[in-house]
């Protein structure tokens, strides 16, 4: 007999290898076509996976599985791609990997022609590259697009389908304040349309007015608490504490800038630097000067340019001026996968560490020693590529930190990371700043930039502009009056 659940996981486990361990364990979850539920749990413990599992993505293209999906009453094995993609749609933590196309345009063309689409192709894809603000990039490479800028294309394009039940696994990560409104805003619009959701997302304060229950998972693959009704959330503090998640931003105030050194040496010196694409100014006449043990934050827009001029001063890519390095410098890109040279997480972590001339011994017990202190000891002998978004991000964090860089460049270094991770990032990157370490970080993460800037720049219009205490002050009280006055609207 066929029962009310729209999308059902029963007794489901996952392992990724065929003699290896579950990464989920035994779980049973129930949805309705027009729930909207938010999923939360430690960096790494399988919010992902489980998402490719309920998305019917997993075991078909990766992985074991035990137990079995129902979508729509009916085993989700037996849905080809095109009816599956009409009734559930996934949005990617990492949207590099689910665009097959070279444009945003060209990537929605195909999502509906995937699905046979009966109305006008080119309005449609007008439509929804409107409803995300990018209608002014639609025939542009998307290689070349900023990563929030790639976010809403992936939204876009998920919502293409026009699918009854929207999987999305870290919505906001990528995006500025204006785009995390935005995107609220769409997906409240939807809700009106009776379209379900389950959201993954490390911050429950962006989704309590629009999801009407929340699941707990632990570090084991395990759900801990289900069906907690999102009103009662305060209830969940103790919960929240133990399994290492964000119950709010509070803990960020006990952080304060190190102290600078005016005679400290320069490690960085950018002069009069322009980097255009295709003809565009993108920056232009960037002057700044980077002394070692202080920390320079970036904030700006998605597509401002702040990626760029990173990019720029590791030379990887052109620009006109000079950049002048006093010291090595490394770069943590924003997507993290781009920089992994070895096979194992322990060799990588080793590999950085040639620098110190350790001998072997001395080597691998260092390299373990500071996998254990980021949780990530367990994964030494697996790739770095099979580690959870969260995890690649802290891996790649520590491997470069582990070689004695004099400046290190860090795009979005707390994106997708639990309250434990960060706080363990934010001890590092202080400690290493006691030190003499100097760091330029981009971030969306205000929190992040007052706990540990020592100078703040708004990139926009081209320009890289040093703001006083008391405008990014301003500036953070307006983002989270505005951003408040979104999330609790109904």
């Amino acid at each position: 007999m066929k029962n009310n659940y729209f999308l059902e996981a029963k007794n489901l486990s996952f392992k990724y290898e065929k003699d290896g361990e579950n990464t989920l364990k035994n779980i049973d979850l129930t949805f309705n076509q027009s729930s909207s539920v938010l999923l939360m749990g430690p960096s790494g413990c399988g919010k992902s996976s489980l998402a490719h599992c309920l998305s019917g993505l997993y075991p078909e293209f990766a992985g074991y599985m035990d137990g079995e999906i129902l979508l729509d009453g009916k085993d989700i094995k037996e849905y080809n791609a095109t009816l599956r993609s009409q009734k559930i749609s996934i949005l990617f933590q990492n949207p590099d990997n689910q665009f097959c196309m070279d444009t945003p345009s060209n990537e929605i063309l195909f999502a509906l022609e995937n699905i046979n689409y009966q109305g006008n192709y080119h309005q449609r894809v007008e439509d929804l590259l409107s409803m995300v603000g990018l209608q002014d990039v639609k025939n542009q490479s998307i290689h070349t697009l900023s990563g929030g800028m790639k976010q809403k294309i992936a939204l876009a394009t998920s919502l293409a389908t026009e699918a009854k039940f929207m999987i999305l696994d870290e919505p906001l990560a990528n995006l500025d304040p204006k785009s995390r409104i935005m995107v609220i805003n769409v997906l409240k619009n939807l809700r009106k349309k009776d379209i379900g959701f389950l959201i993954v997302d490390h911050n429950p304060n962006f989704w309590i007015s629009m999801t009407d229950s929340l699941i707990l998972m632990n570090e084991n693959g395990k759900i801990v608490k289900n069906n907690i009704n999102v009103k009662d959330i305060n209830k969940q503090k103790e919960t929240f504490n133990h399994l290492g998640i964000f119950y709010d931003n509070k803990f960020y105030s006990k952080y304060i800038p190190n102290n600078i050194n005016p005679k400290a040496k320069e490690l960085l010196h950018i002069s009069n630097v322009s980097i255009e694409f295709d003809k565009k100014i993108i920056l232009n006449d960037v002057n700044l000067s980077i002394k070692q043990g202080e920390c320079h934050v970036l904030l700006g827009e998605n597509g401002a340019g702040k990626t760029s001029l990173l990019l720029a001063i590791v030379k990887l890519i052109k620009y006109k001026g000079k950049i002048n390095h006093f010291e090595k410098v490394g770069l943590i890109f924003q997507n993290p996968r781009f920089q992994f040279l070895t096979t194992k997480v322990i060799d990588e972590i080793k590999l950085s560490l040639e620098n110190n001339k350790l001998n072997k011994y001395d080597t691998k017990n260092y390299a373990e020693e500071i996998l254990e202190k980021f949780d990530l000891l367990d994964y030494k002998n697996a790739s770095p590529y099979e580690l959870s978004q969260g995890q690649q991000r802290r891996f790649a964090i520590l491997s470069m930190l582990s070689c004695n860089r004099g400046l290190l460049l860090l795009d979005e270094p707390t994106y997708a990371q639990d309250e434990k991770s960060t706080r363990n990032i934010l001890n590092l990157l202080n400690q290493k700043s006691r030190e003499g370490l100097a760091t330029i970080i981009s971030t969306h993460d205000l929190d992040l930039a007052q706990s540990l800037a020592n100078f703040v720049y708004v990139v926009s219009n081209g320009e890289v502009k040093q703001i006083s205490k008391e405008e990014f002050l301003k500036i953070k009280e307006n983002q989270k009056s505005l951003m408040e006055s979104v999330v609790n609207e109904k």
